[in-house]
């Protein structure tokens, strides 16, 4: 039985901890669910989990840790992009979207667009347009070195009940910057 997969690109110190104190800050001041920082690289339903780990291992072989620099806090009308870190381009994570896309034939990926969430919740844009520059925040850029693989509870309509997301697996990139 098919079953949706997100594909997470996660963090090194400090920047992890740095990031979680802001979502957490976050949450409790706007009653929001609080959640692990991570880029989310890719999405899709899969038949086989076994399969999809020997996938993931083999195209993560020939990648070393990602270093993005982060360009602002922004905001959107997207509920899973409330508040978020934008970065610069960067071809090393273009280049690996493409090929999990490429190797991952099921994704429901439709646009690529690389960032890191610092809340989820339905706010007016004017809102998130005063909250994200009322933040400051010293980071300038993150090292991606680990791939997490989260599914929600029970199907993709659970992506909402953010508290029941479940790492199903991880592993850290092998290759040395």
């Amino acid at each position: 039985m098919s079953r949706i997969y997100s594909m997470w690109l996660s963090m090194d110190e400090p920047a992890k901890s740095s990031l979680a104190r802001i979502i957490t800050q976050l949450c409790s001041e706007y009653n929001a669910v609080p959640f692990e920082p991570h880029l989310t690289l890719i999405s899709g339903k899969f038949d086989d989990f076994n399969d999809l780990v020997i996938q993931i291992d083999q195209f993560f072989e020939d990648f070393s840790p990602l270093v993005l620099s982060i360009q602002k806090i922004n905001f959107s009308e997207d509920f899973f992009k409330t508040l978020f870190l934008q970065f610069e381009s960067s071809n090393q994570l273009n280049s690996l979207y493409q090929r999990a896309k490429s190797t991952l034939t099921k994704t429901r990926s439709k646009v690529f667009f690389p960032h890191i969430s610092l809340l989820y919740k339905n706010m007016h844009i004017k809102e998130k347009e005063k909250l994200s520059q009322s933040i400051t925040l010293t980071l300038t850029q993150v090292c991606l070195n680990q791939i997490k693989i989260v599914t929600p509870k029970k199907n993709d309509t659970d992506w909402y009940d953010i508290e029941n997301w479940h790492v199903i697996y991880k592993s850290s990139i092998k290759r040395s910057i």
